[in-house]
């Protein structure tokens, strides 16, 4: 998989865990994933074998709407925004 994505997502929530949404190919090898832990977005995923992780910097479970998006270009800047 090429270590290129662009995700958008709102979200509106009190919790602190939770998977937002998981994708995979058919032999479940290459992924990305996004999901709340400790109330920050995390996106996994695959790059060439090995699992990279972005972090947002503050916390969404507050019960507010929040737009947050990351993006990945190959060896470019990846970073989560919201």
């Amino acid at each position: 998989m090429a270590c290129s994505f662009n995700i958008s997502v709102e979200l509106r929530t009190l919790y602190p865990k939770g998977l937002i949404f998981y994708v995979t190919n058919e032999l479940q090898k290459e992924f990305v994933a996004v999901q709340l832990e400790d109330g920050r977005m995390v996106v996994s995923y695959d790059d060439k074998g090995v699992t990279r992780y972005i972090e947002s910097q503050g916390n969404l479970d507050d019960g507010l709407w929040h737009a947050v998006s990351t993006s990945s270009q190959n060896t470019h800047e990846r970073r989560v925004q919201g």
